[in-house]
């Protein structure tokens, strides 16, 4: 059937009237115009176009007219569009394995986005709120890869990632041919550098992408993600990333996005434990920790740990966001790339020294601002405010 032209209007109507008419004469179908309805922002109805370059609605059926998906974010469009099958815009079908803490927000955000879902856990409990949302419930991971064109993982530590890939009809061998498989776990460099070539070999596609950003950031959709691989299948995996961060970053080849993670995951850690260690001293030279608070934030030793003061330490809140165990891992990752490459990481090792101990105390699955409670030990002294009740310090 011969699609008939689409013309773009130079009049004066309201970008809901272009729509509509311009959409009604593509051969694109209802999903189209459903889909295009949907990606509409709030006050677009009332804005007229402003310059030559057609509103955004008219760039997504241009893009959808012209079957590409090249740089299909920079014309402005309804996450959720991405292939265009026999003339009819198809969503990309993506499948999400490991939905605990970090995943299940994170595969929440990409459902919200539009994208048709189905997801596995070992956890059946996990899925349960995915579900409701309208997520499939895949029985296995295998049943996950059949159904997916894009798969994306998260899980605790490199074994697991290197098992659900690398065993016999693991995840791998069970993705079909131009599948994305991507992980977003904070592993060990090595785990990626074997996962992608193993990918390689049977034709699909492996990207890792470690997140920043914690659980906050998960639910918030603002995480910031670390892509080590292919740059080319980095921008056709973009549209599914962006549902959960909009800061994504080409950083290498695979290994390099691990790495990145384990330095900035470092640096906050040192820079958390400094900060924990200026308090407790403040608190024991009898000052009110909400002091030290807002004239370290007003001068040079500011900085985004400060707001565990008055989040955390202060009010004795250490319901896990990012946990002390996982912490304790990423610290482990970054002191095994620094033996690797000879370099001296001294502040590195005394803040995973820090992290043990609090996995001796049994702080493994506390919030890493429960740290604080080792040095408070230390000090013997808890962070309070003056006048306020007082626990004693843990010990």
């Amino acid at each position: 059937m011969t699609r008939p032209r689409t013309t773009w209007p130079r009049s004066s109507a309201g970008p809901a009237s272009w729509r509509e008419k311009s959409v009604a004469k593509s051969s694109e179908s209802v999903m189209v115009r459903s889909i295009i309805r949907a990606s509409s922002r709030p006050g677009e109805e009332e804005a007229p176009p402003t310059n030559p370059t057609p509103p955004r609605p008219a760039c997504v059926a241009r893009w959808l007219a012209s079957g590409g998906i090249d740089r299909p974010e920079q014309v402005g469009y309804h996450p959720a569009i991405l292939l265009l099958r026999g003339g009819i815009a198809m969503a990309v079908s993506v499948g999400f394995i490991g939905v605990g803490n970090m995943g299940n927000p994170m595969a929440g955000n990409v459902l919200k986005a539009g994208f048709p879902m189905t997801v596995f856990d070992k956890s059946a409990a996990a899925m349960d709120n995915l579900v409701q949302a309208g997520a499939r419930a895949g029985a296995s991971m295998a049943d996950v890869a059949e159904r997916s064109e894009i798969v994306l993982t998260c899980l605790p530590a490199s074994p697991d990632v290197e098992a659900l890939y690398l065993e016999p009809a693991g995840l791998i061998e069970r993705a079909k041919p131009g599948t994305i498989l991507i992980d977003l776990s904070s592993v060990l460099p090595s785990t990626p550098r074997k996962l992608e070539p193993r990918a390689r070999a049977r034709g699909v596609h492996f990207l890792e992408a470690p997140v920043s950003g914690g659980v906050a950031g998960a639910r918030a959709a603002t995480l910031a993600i670390m892509v080590g691989g292919d740059a080319q299948v980095l921008e056709r995996a973009r549209p599914v990333l962006r549902a959960i961060g909009p800061n994504i970053f080409s950083v290498g080849p695979v290994g390099a996005g691990n790495t990145v993670k384990a330095i900035n995951n470092m640096m906050a850690c040192v820079n958390s434990l400094a900060m924990m260690e200026g308090v407790v001293l403040g608190v024991k030279a009898g000052l009110d920790p909400m002091i030290v608070y807002e004239v370290v934030k007003a001068s040079s030793g500011g900085s985004k740990a400060l707001e565990r003061i008055p989040a955390a330490l202060v009010p004795r809140k250490f319901e896990p966001g990012f946990k002390v165990q996982l912490m304790n891992k990423d610290l482990e990752t970054f002191n095994t790339i620094a033996k690797e490459l000879h370099v001296p990481v001294s502040f590195a090792n005394v803040a995973q020294r820090y992290q043990q101990a609090a996995l001796a105390a049994g702080l493994a699955d506390m919030d890493t601002s429960a740290v604080v409670q080792i040095i408070e030990r230390l000090a013997a002294v808890q962070v309070s405010r003056p006048g306020a009740a007082s626990m004693p310090a843990a010990g």
